[in-house]
């Protein structure tokens, strides 16, 4: 019996998750087509136009967040306090992080560094669509990016693995032990990597794999 109910609780489980992500889904669609923006898809980072093949080795293919998984980030975000000056999306792609913040947050500056310049003329492309007037798409290496020096809410969807995620921290640690600076990790893989920096977990929700750290 126990066996019964339990199968059929994940059976459940399954089917509200796939309702969840279809719904998810048709919110990005709508967002798209509101807006008229280039966002979705997948690419192979192989296909990507890029300067450095190290860096190539250590990324991952390109896909766009969902906008529900920005939402729940800026509401967690905002539940610490601190006064983010500017939106920077490590690993910009297509744009569609920064393109959301511009439309639901009010930022200083909205800055999006890629390292893909097939993927930064896509990204200006969507740019010249959008409302807001203070978006940047910036043609770099992560590992080689500073930080702005003021507090920063820092988004990351998986980009690269640990090493260019630990050089993209060793070369701002400096930065993180000054301001409030908090990163935004979605499919947060390379967490430990943070951990091992002394970053430490404000919030982290297991089923969707996205967490926000600060260091401490």
């Amino acid at each position: 019996m126990q066996k019964k109910c339990a199968k059929f609780a994940s059976c459940v489980q399954s089917v509200l998750e796939s309702i969840k992500r279809k719904l998810f889904y048709f919110e990005d669609y709508l967002f798209e087509k509101r807006y008229g923006y280039e966002v979705s898809g997948t690419i192979l980072k192989k296909d990507l136009a890029i300067n450095s093949k190290n860096s190539l080795l250590h990324a991952n293919d390109y896909q766009a967040v969902w906008c529900h998984t920005l939402r729940k980030l800026f509401c967690e975000a905002k539940k610490t306090g601190y006064d983010f000056k500017n939106f920077i999306d490590i690993g910009s792609g297509k744009g569609k992080a920064c393109l959301y913040a511009g439309t639901k947050q009010s930022f200083n500056k909205i800055i999006g560094v890629e390292f893909s310049l097939s993927l930064v003329t896509i990204a200006n492309r969507n740019k010249d669509k959008a409302s807001s007037k203070n978006i940047i798409f910036i043609n770099a290496d992560a590992s080689e990016f500073e930080l702005p020096n003021q507090t920063n809410f820092i988004f990351m969807f998986n980009p690269f693995d640990n090493v260019i995620l630990e050089k993209f921290i060793s070369n701002n640690i400096n930065h993180f032990k000054i301001y409030n600076s908090v990163i935004a990790y979605a499919n947060d893989i390379q967490r430990l990597s943070l951990t091992k920096f002394g970053f430490e977990t404000i919030f982290r929700n297991q089923t969707r794999k996205i967490s926000l750290y600060k260091l401490l």
